[in-house]
């Protein structure tokens, strides 16, 4: 297999430069990986490519999605997701709702309703560049919304300018999280930037991000100070200290 790029600077944001494929790609129809172990490299996927195999790594591709970009089954623990540009997508360019131990970083997503879905447990979702949603007025977007039951998520270093709903999303009393880490993100462009849980997360830390334009008085909500929670370091971007709502 290609070797991973070296992941960019840790001081600078994930871009179009940065992120999303390196390679001459081979054009291909979607379709199912059903192997374990398999790797999907430098390959122009048109349609959802569906992993529904442990241990698959999703490696410099470009995919024109379908319903989905990637579809992660409750049989993808383990999935990698890395260095791939993925454009539109009805419902999400990746949904990985259903299975954990997953890497999902370096993947450039633009286009589509929601960039990520994203829950299970031990997901690790880092340096991604999320911009230019699509969908229609009433297409409610997020840039990465958690669907589904989720522990030990981390989402960190991601660049995420999304519309309309939010850039992170929790939304209290759809799920059930806990330990849910948002750090070091720039997250911009939506009405609330994220949903924070509520009543049904427990600790939730949100730390170090830089929140940019936001629509509402502030730009977290459903935020609780309660033991395990932890709101540190967050910045507009004029560097001023944004305090818990």
């Amino acid at each position: 297999p290609t070797p991973t790029p070296t992941p960019p600077p840790a001081t600078g944001w994930p871009d179009a430069s940065n992120t999303g494929y390196s390679v001459t790609l081979t054009a291909r129809s979607g379709f199912t990986v059903n192997t374990a172990g398999t790797v999907v490299e430098n390959l122009d996927i048109n349609g959802t490519l569906t992993v529904n195999a442990p241990n698959v790594t999703v490696r410099n591709n470009r995919i024109t999605a379908g319903f989905f970009g990637i579809d992660a089954t409750s049989n993808a623990r383990g999935m990698i997701a890395e260095d791939n540009v993925i454009i539109g997508g009805g419902d999400s360019g990746i949904a990985a709702t259903q299975a954990g131990d997953m890497i999902i970083r370096r993947n450039e997503i633009y286009g589509g309703v929601d960039g990520m879905k994203i829950a299970g447990f031990n997901m690790q979702v880092t340096d991604n560049y999320l911009h230019s949603p699509g969908g229609g007025a009433d297409s409610h977007n997020d840039g990465i919304q958690c669907y589904g039951n989720g522990t030990d998520l981390v989402f960190r270093h991601n660049w995420i300018t999304w519309k309309d709903t939010s850039t992170i999303s929790l939304f209290e009393g759809q799920h059930t999280w806990n330990r849910v880490t948002i750090d070091n993100n720039h997250l911009t462009n939506a009405g609330y930037l994220v949903y924070a849980g509520g009543t049904t997360a427990s600790n939730v830390q949100i730390t170090n991000n830089v929140f940019g334009n936001w629509g509402y008085a502030h730009p977290v909500t459903d935020w609780i100070t309660k033991t395990g929670n932890v709101w540190s370091g967050n910045k507009d971007l004029s560097g001023n200290t944004v305090s818990a709502p």
